[in-house]
């Protein structure tokens, strides 16, 4: 059948190929020899007693095209550049034994309806971050009207990007902060399911020529000027959910395969672990005395641990639990795990940015303030997030189950938190 229509009905059907993949189609469908014709680029081949015409000396006529043949690209634009409409083209695949119009199988994508996104490394981080400037793209794409984004990521001058994130990558190490734009800004940005391309440029002077009269977003590119394109009060709408990020279907299924077997309800813990700042990490005795209230309600927690960290040996009072290092190494299973999981615990850290623009996503993030430090204060949040000790939520939340807590990770806050949830819950 082609699109409803049996092979067998079709006049002026025409096989292009003559190889074995058409054979197959002809005894697959019992096409007699009066129901076809055979056709290559340069004809004489021959084919169950036939042979094969060359395609540009067919008559003229209102052929229907079958393509039989590995060559599919050569033989399309060949086709096009005929006078016989693409409509009546057909695709075989010899692998199932089905026969599909061409035009449902092409991938339509108009360059003029792409957006390009800019984010570059001169002024923004190779960190989480780039959270906010692909959810900001994302709504800039539906509100402009673009079908589809390609992101573009600018290197720096410096080896290493921003002077201020020198410490960051290993004291400056170069190989580090190129594993942290492969490693995770590229996979943060392909969690937009509307992205249809990532550049990671070798070169700044590149970037010219990609981006000359291209849809951009920011609007204005100017890369002898780079704009911060990861503040939040600067890039999205105030109280507008905002929440794109999707995990793909191979971590999703790799995450149910893993966890769905006793379908028992999960939550997880996402440590941090850091040397730098380390008053901002989790309590880990706090935590353990939390679990256990947890694994006494029936849920499993799943224990994702500081990337840096998750082959080292198990934390010696967490080792009873799981430790999933597959979420700590791979950003598309991490959001796969953080869907999939009833609730998500945090300190205030990186990772929280995957978990607050999903909006298949709930969580809880606990120890937001440290006045000590410059990124931590009430100031800073106020400034950077528009968000004071009043709010209980970041701005772009998308629904009641996303919540931020000002108070300590310790078990009595926890648990308050985590009660009101089920409580809650079993109201419904």
């Amino acid at each position: 059948m082609v699109g409803g229509v049996d092979l067998k009905t079709i006049s002026q059907l025409v096989i292009y190929g003559a190889g074995a993949a058409s054979q197959q189609l002809v005894e697959y469908f019992q096409l007699q020899a009066e129901q076809y014709s055979i056709c290559t680029t340069h004809g004489g081949e021959g084919f169950l007693n036939k042979t094969a015409a060359a395609f540009s000396t067919l008559p003229s006529g209102e052929y229907h095209v079958v393509i039989a043949s590995q060559y599919f690209y050569e033989i399309y634009c060949e086709i096009k550049r005929s006078t016989i409409n693409v409509a009546q083209v057909y695709c075989y695949n010899n692998v199932n034994n089905t026969v599909l119009p061409v035009e449902s199988l092409l991938r339509q994508v108009k360059p003029n309806k792409t957006l390009y996104a800019v984010y570059d490394l001169e002024m923004n981080p190779a960190s989480f971050d780039v959270c906010v400037f692909a959810n900001a793209a994302e709504y800039y794409r539906r509100e402009q009207g673009f079908d589809n984004i390609h992101f573009v990521v600018v290197p720096p001058i410096l080896k290493y990007g921003r002077l201020c994130d020198a410490s960051f990558y290993n004291q400056g190490a170069e190989q580090s902060f190129r594993e942290r734009i492969e490693k995770l800004l590229v996979p943060i940005l392909s969690l937009i399911p509307s992205k249809i391309g990532c550049s990671v440029l070798a070169h700044r002077e590149e970037a010219e020529a990609l981006l000359h009269e291209k849809a951009l977003f920011p609007k204005l590119v100017d890369l002898n000027r780079p704009k911060d394109t990861h503040n939040p009060v600067a890039l999205l709408p105030k109280n507008i959910p905002i929440g794109y990020f999707t995990a793909d279907i191979r971590s999703s299924k790799f995450v149910e395969d893993m966890f769905g077997v006793n379908n028992q309800p999960l939550i997880t813990v996402t440590l941090r672990e850091y040397l730098d700042q380390p008053k901002r990490n989790n309590d880990i005795d706090e935590l353990v005395k939390f679990l256990t209230k947890v694994e006494n309600c029936g849920f499993v927690p799943v224990i994702i641990r500081d990337t840096a960290n998750c082959g080292k040996k198990a934390i010696e009072k967490l080792a009873k639990y799981q430790s999933f290092s597959n979420a700590s190494l791979d950003i598309g299973i991490r959001m796969a795990l953080y869907e999939r999981a009833a609730m998500n615990f945090f300190v205030n850290n990186g990772p929280v940015a995957l978990a607050s623009f999903n909006h298949k996503v709930n969580y809880m993030v606990f120890k937001l303030v440290d006045e000590s430090l410059l990124c931590t204060t009430q100031e800073f949040f106020r400034l950077r997030y528009a968000i004071d000790e009043r709010d209980s939520q970041y701005f772009w939340a998308q629904h009641k189950q996303q919540k931020i807590f000002w108070q300590p990770d310790t078990c009595d806050f926890m648990w308050a938190a985590f009660k009101t949830y089920l409580d809650k819950k079993n109201d419904l």
